[in-house]
């Protein structure tokens, strides 16, 4: 993804990058499309320019989401940055370092007791977020810390999804339990205020006949308006974003740096 504010952020499909469709801004929000690659792995590779980011930053923070769920938490001062994998906490407390890999939706014609009922898992199936905070320098350790995400692990119900366009979501796999995990976690001083992030990049992925079939990859090199009037039909949600100011500088947030 071309650089946006200072930063850009590529998805990697094993160690190509991926093919970028219909790329639109959206205030702090940069929208694309990517071919979901059935049972491949994939990863985000952040750049950043630090005189492009105003002010004294020299930290970021990141955040992984993934249908919906937060995945992991970053914090780092490299301008070259990967991420490609999440640290996850089981039930019985071991934290397990997992790779991302695509997979296909599992539907079913009849809305049984089993399907997927989680409203910001079927709102946002098929939905990639990279969430770029700047923040200050310093920062204090405090303890370990690994999400738990409800990943999507139930069939979905085709009607609850009737309309969008998604075939696959984010499957964790891999799994390797680490011993000493992100030995430390760490609480930073983000500048931004948290619910609006100085960058945020949107990767929404289908198959490649659902992306043919809405226009996306047969119109990817139409006019920038009529990129957006794709990027609204089909993604309008990933796009809308309230603008809310706050001055507010205080300890908010645990990360982890890997």
């Amino acid at each position: 993804m071309p650089e946006y504010k200072g930063i850009s952020c590529d998805l990697y499909v094993q160690e190509s990058k991926a093919k970028e469709y219909s790329v639109a801004h959206h205030g702090s929000t940069c929208v694309e499309y990517v071919i979901s690659q059935e049972d491949q792995l994939f990863s985000f590779k952040v750049n950043v320019n630090p005189t492009a980011l105003g002010g004294n930053s020299s930290r970021l923070d990141l955040e992984l989401w993934a249908d919906g769920q937060q995945l992991d938490s970053f914090t780092f001062t490299e301008t070259d940055y990967l991420v490609d994998d999440a640290q996850i906490q089981d039930y019985t407390g071991r934290v397990k370092a997992m790779k991302l890999r695509f997979t296909k939706i599992n539907t079913i014609e009849e809305d049984l007791i089993e399907a997927e009922s989680d409203q910001d898992i079927l709102r946002k199936l098929g939905t990639l977020e990279v969430k770029i905070w700047r923040a200050h320098q310093d920062v204090i350790q405090t303890a370990s810390l690994a999400y738990q995400p409800n990943l999507v692990q139930n069939p979905i119900y085709e009607k609850s999804i009737k309309g969008n366009s998604v075939s696959h979501c984010t499957e964790l796999t891999n799994p390797y339990v680490i011993a000493e995990p992100s030995s430390w976690g760490y609480l930073t001083r983000k500048i931004d205020p948290y619910d609006t992030p100085w960058v945020t990049f949107i990767f929404r992925h289908a198959s490649k006949a659902l992306l043919q079939s809405g226009g996306i990859l047969r119109n990817s090199v139409d006019t920038a308006k009529s990129t957006e009037e794709m990027v609204d039909r089909f993604d309008s949600l990933a796009l809308e974003r309230a603008a809310k100011e706050s001055d507010s500088e205080s300890f908010v947030e645990v990360e982890l740096e890997h």
